[in-house]
């Protein structure tokens, strides 16, 4: 293959013709790659080459890593960290620099025989499964502060659901503030319980509409008992979501979901387990490189 330099490539750091077998890289940012990321650009390129394709690019990184595994102590290791440097400056998909962390642990596991890359192999699922325990404590002190505060102001006035209103099926803004605190609780539970599982997974939960209204009446449940024999406790769920009793409870908690789904994406934004989208970083294969750093890639 052979290699000539170009420019005016934007964030592109090589391309290669597959009718010359021809590479051509970027000037301006070869420069400043090192040695070992310049090699790993050339060889993705001559995975293009090689397997005459060029529009799968994660082959053509497969085969970069290929070449590279087993040349140098930890070149694995240096292989992912160096392709994701230079590809992340790209703006590539998420799921291209996964695809390499994965691939990594392919090779280490089946070339290799590293027990541990298999077993993450076997986590890497679409899950966070090594999460670092800072950031764990941290997502869930985030969700116990919340399910703190709204069991706080729940337990203050509970018989108020049926003042004036000894029905209790009459909807005012204290029996709405009464079921979105209890949609609040539901919801950091949630993220206290399955943040491990990701963000996608705790919103594929909220989507099941029928769960949701369950668990809501059942923290709803306890708050509408008093000593008023006249009182109704509305402990049956279906009997609480009538149509001549609270259906109109389940608008307030789709509309309460909503609210705390943006609440969810910030915990894990602010977690940099997923990308904010306004400052661009945060991405979630820095989260993926730091779980390789706790095994012996070679």
């Amino acid at each position: 293959m052979e290699v000539i330099v170009g420019n005016d490539m934007g964030v592109n750091p090589a391309s290669v013709n597959l009718d010359t077998n021809v590479a051509r890289v970027n000037a301006s940012l070869f420069k400043d790659l090192s040695a070992a990321e310049r090699r790993l650009v050339l060889l993705h390129e001559a995975g293009h080459v090689f397997f005459d394709s060029v529009d799968d690019e994660a082959l053509a990184d497969r085969f970069a890593i290929e070449v590279l595994a087993g040349s140098e102590p930890e070149s694995l290791r240096k292989s992912v960290a160096g392709l994701v440097s230079i590809l992340s400056a790209c703006g590539v998909p998420d799921e291209r620099l996964k695809g390499i962390v994965q691939t990594a642990l392919e090779i280490d596991y089946e070339r290799f025989g590293n027990e541990h890359a298999g077993m993450l192999l076997a986590e890497l699922d679409g899950r966070v499964a090594s999460m670092d325990p800072m950031v764990a404590g941290a997502l869930v002190n985030t969700a116990s502060q919340v399910m703190s505060v709204a069991v706080s102001e729940l337990m203050g006035p509970r018989a108020d659901w049926f003042k004036g209103d000894a029905g209790g099926t009459r909807q005012n803004e204290y029996k709405n503030e009464c079921i979105r605190l209890c949609t609040r609780y539901y919801c950091a539970s949630l993220l206290k319980n399955y943040y491990v599982q990701g963000e996608d997974y705790i919103y594929n939960r909220l989507l099941n509409k029928s769960r949701t209204y369950s668990a809501v009446h059942g923290y709803l449940r306890d708050y509408l008992k008093d000593k008023s024999m006249f009182s109704r406790s509305f402990a049956n769920e279906v009997n609480f979501y009538k149509e001549k009793n609270c259906a109109w409870a389940k608008k307030v908690i789709d509309q309460e979901v909503e609210v705390q789904r943006t609440w969810i994406h910030k915990a894990f934004v602010d977690a940099g387990l997923v990308p904010d989208e306004n400052a661009g970083n945060n991405r979630i294969w820095i989260l993926l490189i730091g779980i390789l750093a706790i095994i012996y890639l070679l």
